[in-house]
Parts: structure tokens; C-alpha cells; sequence
């Protein structure tokens, strides 16, 4: 059987190839077809001369054709006086009209942008505008609205249309449904042209901004953003025309660029943090830039791989200054946050990742890939760098560029409450008296990218001699003007580390602040990756976010092997009896939602070890989701430390008397971990056999 094919009658042969028999089908189409645009067209495209002046005939003798097929008749054929009467008295129903106006309304229809600009501008034309008072206006507003449903007027539409408004209010003619659309287009037109000079002018001016910020451009790329979208009318948009053309000397100068917009105000506050950034960076940079320029083949780094580049070698050779061969090799805190001039370097790596010279690999490449890239060019180097602590810098700088990317681009600032609890921490803060001001300069270095952020940092002391409290006061010198420290003594001999957190949330809470979080007194997990965790809390719905160590792109914490078993069989066993499916329930690095833990405090007990576990699964119990976010942490990992294992079976009785508090029972789903564990006496005993993570299906939320 044949196959036939249909094609549309813009696509026929019979409309642009006729030949023979087919000129005679081309001139019945003419006199008989539907005259949509894509068919006359393509009649009227015909140049045979014998065929071309019977389609126009038929096309002529025609009374059923509309007045947007009778606009391209006259466009095509302006000679044509049948067409042209038609369309008038169409436009004109009851008086004379005009045919020279009709035409040029059947030209502004059809191909506004060919009108004659002189023609505009005379006499004539002028003259010819009075008839905009006596058309029919519903009539000219259907010829014209393809016209004025345009994104914009080309420049002749724009004057025509134009000189017609003022004609028809200089007449005093009423307002109609025409007049609306043609003063809607018109200002959408200007303001779109001055919005695409805007948008031609923000690369030379995100360059600008960048020669006075070091080369940041992530804060001037959000500002330009704000800037453009202030420009909601014309005048609004000349306003932040001037205000690109200035920010480069007003930045230079220290001036106020005077911003009437709040938004882009607060914007403009942010590059000028940018600006102070730049200046804390390493001198070493730009000498390390350069050097970074090729590999040693002599082939070039794009941007992303050489800032990376840049980085490993400062970090490498920032290590082998502090650790000459034969010291003893320093833990990864102690390099990149107990010691300023690593912190500082790990700072100016993660500030050129955040956005550089207006490229930043966070908009196109994810963490794992990144950090895929640093582990493999580690082995292409097989440079020999004490503990691999570049390794742990890198990741580092690599998850605070992504925190910083996020609290940067926040819309609103957050009001942060932070709680650090300190129960038998005096000799840590005595032997090492800088960790309270390491933690103090992370959360700085974050926070200043959003000037009017706000953090209030509560340091709980259980302990009833308050040795903690006495350390931390004498060794927190630092204060910034974001951040808030309090010290607070809570005797408490029966609570736990979950009671000192708990406790400090509902203060924290209680004051005002939005957004809550909780870490360790060590230096393991960096606070200047708190904004991961913060900007989950942005999506709607999301109570908590974790700062996992077990997640792809998580890094620092456990070796390539990964986790212990028995970390990995106490998280399983975790899930079967709370059906919480997450990865790392036990991090000490979570931040919260305020508003979410408002609805759940008063339902956690348990103040011990195990609180995390109750806190998260209140929070989706009560249908809040709960994220995980991937940290790179600095921890010197010890094969054997005896740590939270020995702490697992304890913990696990109290995960228990949760899971009967809230109602779950773990009957109802497979336990393997749980029946091994009970099988063996121990979970430690259990996980001399490794399990394999099963699924396990989510309670509803109440």
C-alpha cells in the first residue's frame, strides 16, 4: 500500500514550486483557500509572471478575506485599490477614511520595522494622523496587535504608533481598549531599551567593580541583578543607568553611589564586603596565580582548574613551611583553623571559588566533581605533603566557597543562633587557647558577605565548678561587630550534652533568632560552612539540615574505607527503629528552622548522647523535612580510637525508649541490625560482621 503525505499548504509544492498543472491548483488556492498568513505568503512569494497576476486577480476578487489577510495584500501589492478600499471601509465603517492612512496601518500591521522614518517625521504623515480620531478604534486594535504584542516596537512602530497616541489625545478622543495597548507597548518599549543597555553595559561594569574588589565578582553580579530589576518604568531605568556608570568611582572613592532602593542598596553593601575580603586575602596569591598559568607541558588551565591550582600549591607549600621534615605533622584543625595564616589561606581560596573575575566553578560544576578533581591531581603530582593536609585545606575551601555562595545570594539576612556546648572543655580550651577565637573568625569570614547578618553565639557550661566557662572567658578576646558571645553557666549534674543544646535552642529561640544551629567546642566541624546547612532551611518545608560526613561529597572525616562498622550498624540500627532515613543522625553539625523547633521542643526528652536522634525524629513526625548537606571536616582520623563506639550500646537503649515515647514500633519493619544486635549482646559484637543498609519505610507524619 502507498504511503501518502500531507503537508501543510505553506509546505506545498503547489505554493512555492508550481510548475504545469500545479500553477493552475496555486491560482484555485488563491480564489478558495483559507487566507491564513504562512499560505498567502507563500502565494504571494510566487514571481512567475503569468501565475503571479492571476493569484493576485483571485486574490483581488476576493470580499471574504479578513483584514489581516487584506494588510499583506496591500504591503505585497500597494497598487492594488480593491484591497486598500476594503481594509478602509473595515477601519472607517460609515465615513470616508483614507487610503494612504490605511495602508500605512496595513504596513505597521504587517512589517512595522519598513516604514520610512522621513515619512514619519513629515507633514504628511502628521496630517495623516487626524484620521486616528475618527477610526474605528476595536477595528485598528485586532489589525495591530501582533504589532503590540511584541516584546518591543522596532523604532518606525515605536514613532507611528506614537504620533498616533498624540493625535488621538490632542482630539480628545475617548480612552479605549487601542489607546491602553499602544501606551503599554510604548512603555515597555523604552524601559526595554534601556534594560538591554543595562544588560549591554554589565559586563564592562562587573569588570570595573572587579579591579577595586580583587577580582570577586559575585556580590557585583548579585547588585547588577538588583539593579536591573529596580528599573520597573523608564525613569527608574535611566536612574540605574546612571548608577552603573558610577558604581566603578564610587567604589574606588569610598563614596555612597546614593541608591534609592533598598535591595540594591543592601546589594552594594555586600561589594563592599567583597572589597574588604580582597584585602585580608594572602599576598601570595597572585604570585601563586601566575605561577598556575600551565601545566608543566605548557598547556593552559581554564579558570575553574587554575584557581584550584593556585590553591593546592599555596596549601601544599603552607604545609611544608609549618611541618619542615621531621616535625611532627600538625592535625588538620590545627593547620587550617587554630593557625591564622592557614585559615587565611583556605579563606582566599574559598572567596576566589566563590566568584572571580566573573567565572565561579560553583554555577557549573557540584562539590563531588571538584573535589574529584583535587584528589586526582594530587595523585598526578605525587608531591609528598605531610598527612595529605593539603587534601583536607582544599575540600575545606572548596565546601566554605559553596556556604559563602549561598549566604551571599540569601535574599534576607539571617539571624542566627548558634550553641556550643562546653561540659568538660576546660583543658581543650587551656591547652589550645585559640580555638574559640578560630571558630569566632569561620563565622566572621561568612557572615561578612552579608553585612546585615546577625549571629548570636551561646556557649553552654554544665559542669557545676564551671571550669569551662572560666576557660572560655579567658580566652574569647575576639569580638566582631556580627557576632554576639555569651557565656552561660548551667549547673547540671544528671543532664547531658543533649540538655546544654536543647536548652540553649529555646534560648536562642526565645530572643528572636530565625534560624538555629549547634556544633562541637573542637575545631572538626568549620563554622564557615554553616551557610550549606542554612540555605536548605531556605526551602520550604525543610526543618533541619545535617552536615553529614557520609554523604558523596562529604570529606575530612573517615578514611576512603569509609565509616567503622560499628558507626555504620548503629545508624542502621537507628533507622529500623525510627524509620529516620538519613545518613549521619549523629553529626554534631545541624542547623534548625526556629519556627520548627518552636512546635517540637517540648516533645524531646532525652538530653544524653542520643538527643539528635529524638530532635530529628520529632521534627518528621510533625512533617518537617529534614536535609543533608555534605561537610568537609577537619579531623585526623585514628584507626582503633576508642570514641562514641564505646558509648553505641548505651546510646542504642535510649534510641529505644524513643522510638516507645513517640509510637513508633519497629515490629511493623524489618530490623536485621536490631535482631543481630540483640542476637549478639552487643552492638559492638554485632558488627564484627558487617550488615547491608536495607530501605526503611517513613512513618506518616501526625
Amino acid at each position: 500500500m502507498t504511503t501518502r503525505t500531507f503537508l501543510p499548504l505553506a509546505d506545498s509544492p503547489l505554493t512555492n514550486r508550481p510548475t504545469g498543472p500545479d500553477r493552475e491548483l496555486a491560482v484555485l488556492l488563491a480564489a478558495t483557500a483559507t487566507p491564513d498568513p504562512a499560505t498567502l505568503d507563500a502565494l504571494l512569494a510566487i514571481t512567475e509572471p503569468g501565475t503571479a497576476s492571476r493569484i493576485i486577480a483571485a486574490l483581488e476578487e476576493r470580499t471574504d478575506l479578513p483584514p489581516a489577510a487584506l494588510a499583506r495584500l496591500i504591503v505585497a501589492r500597494p497598487d492594488l485599490k480593491a484591497p486598500a478600499t476594503r481594509l478602509k471601509q473595515h477601519l472607517f465603517p460609515g465615513s470616508d477614511g483614507c487610503h494612504r492612512f490605511t495602508r500605512a496601518m496595513a504596513a505597521l500591521s504587517v512589517k512595522p520595522d519598513t516604514i520610512d522614518h522621513h515619512f514619519l517625521g513629515s507633514e504628511k504623515f502628521a496630517t495623516m494622523a487626524t484620521m486616528a480620531t475618527t477610526v474605528d478604534a476595536a477595528a485598528l486594535h485586532d489589525l495591530l496587535t501582533p504589532t503590540l504584542d511584541a516584546p518591543l516596537l522596532p523604532g518606525p512602530a515605536d514613532a507611528a504608533l506614537a504620533i498616533l497616541l498624540g493625535a488621538r489625545r490632542t482630539a480628545g478622543s475617548a480612552t479605549s481598549p487601542f489607546d491602553l495597548a499602544v501606551a503599554e507597548a510604548l512603555h515597555h518599549t523604552r524601559q526595554g531599551r534601556i534594560a538591554a543597555e543595562l544588560n549591554a553595559l554589565r559586563d564592562k561594569t562587573l569588570t570595573e567593580i572587579a579591579a577595586h574588589t580583587g577580582g570577586l565578582t559575585h556580590a557585583a553580579t548579585l547588585w547588577y541583578d538588583a539593579l536591573t530589576a529596580a528599573a520597573t518604568t523608564p525613569e527608574l531605568a535611566g536612574e540605574a543607568l546612571a548608577l552603573a556608570y558610577l558604581a566603578a568611582p564610587a567604589l574606588e572613592s569610598g563614596t555612597d553611589p546614593n541608591t534609592p532602593w533598598p535591595a540594591v542598596s543592601a546589594r552594594w553593601r555586600q561589594v563592599l564586603a567583597a572589597k574588604h575580603a580582597a584585602a585580608t586575602h594572602s599576598p601570595h596569591w597572585a604570585d601563586a596565580w601566575e605561577a598556575a598559568a600551565t601545566t608543566p607541558e605548557g598547556s593552559a588551565w581554564d579558570p575553574v582548574q587554575r584557581a584550584l591550582i593556585t590553591g593546592y600549591d599555596l596549601l601544599a607549600g603552607h604545609v611544608r613551611t609549618i611541618c619542615p621534615k621531621g616535625a611532627p605533622t600538625p592535625t588538620p584543625d590545627a593547620c587550617w583553623a587554630l593557625d591564622a595564616t592557614g585559615r587565611t589561606l583556605v579563606h582566599t581560596l574559598a572567596d576566589h571559588l566563590t566568584g572571580s573575575h566573573g567565572h565561579s566553578p560553583l554555577e557549573h560544576f557540584d562539590d563531588t566533581l571538584l573535589l574529584s578533581f583535587v584528589r586526582e591531581l594530587t595523585k598526578s603530582r605525587r608531591d609528598r605533603v605531610p598527612g595529605a593536609l593539603h587534601l583536607h585545606g582544599l575540600a575545606a575551601a572548596i565546601k566554605a566557597a559553596r556556604s559563602k555562595h549561598h549566604l551571599t545570594a540569601a535574599p534576607t539576612p539571617p539571624r542566627l543562633g548558634l550553641v556550643i556546648p562546653m561540659r568538660g572543655e576546660a583543658q581543650r580550651l587551656t591547652t589550645d587557647p585559640g580555638i574559640l577565637e578560630a571558630k569566632t573568625a569561620q563565622l566572621a569570614w561568612l557572615l561578612a558577605c552579608h553585612p546585615d547578618a546577625r549571629a548570636e553565639v551561646l556557649l553552654v557550661d554544665e559542669d557545676p565548678d564551671g571550669a569551662s566557662a572560666n576557660a572560655a572567658q579567658r580566652s574569647l578576646v575576639t569580638s566582631h561587630p556580627q557576632i554576639r558571645t555569651t557565656i552561660a553557666r548551667r549547673p547540671d549534674a544528671v543532664s547531658g550534652k543533649g540538655g546544654a543544646v536543647l536548652w540553649g535552642l529555646t534560648q536562642l529561640a526565645d530572643a528572636g533568632c530565625t534560624q538555629l544551629a549547634y556544633s562541637d567546642c573542637d575545631l572538626t566541624y568549620p563554622l564557615d560552612q554553616l551557610g550549606l546547612l542554612l540555605h536548605h532551611l531556605t526551602q520550604p518545608g525543610t526543618g533541619a539540615a545535617i552536615g553529614s560526613r557520609r554523604q558523596p561529597d562529604s570529606a575530612g572525616y573517615y578514611p576512603a574505607s569509609g565509616p567503622p562498622a560499628t558507626a555504620t550498624f548503629y545508624r542502621q540500627a537507628v533507622c529500623e527503629l525510627l524509620a529516620l532515613e538519613v545518613s549521619d543522625p549523629q553529626a554534631g553539625f545541624k542547623a534548625l528552622d526556629a519556627a520548627a523547633f518552636r512546635t517540637i521542643c517540648s516533645r524531646v526528652r532525652d538530653t544524653g548522647l542520643s538527643f539528635d536522634t529524638e530532635l530529628l525524629t520529632a521534627l518528621q513526625l510533625k512533617g518537617h523535612a529534614i536535609a543533608e548537606t555534605g561537610i568537609a571536616a577537619l579531623h585526623a582520623y585514628i584507626e582503633g580510637q576508642v570514641g562514641t563506639p564505646r558509648d553505641y550500646d548505651a546510646m542504642l537503649t535510649a534510641v529505644r525508649e524513643q522510638a516507645a515515647r513517640h509510637g513508633l514500633n519497629p515490629e511493623v519493619r524489618p530490623t536485621p541490625a536490631l535482631d543481630r544486635i540483640t542476637a549478639a549482646g552487643s552492638l559492638a559484637a554485632a558488627a564484627v560482621t558487617p550488615t547491608v543498609d536495607l530501605p526503611f519505610p517513613r512513618i506518616p507524619a501526625s
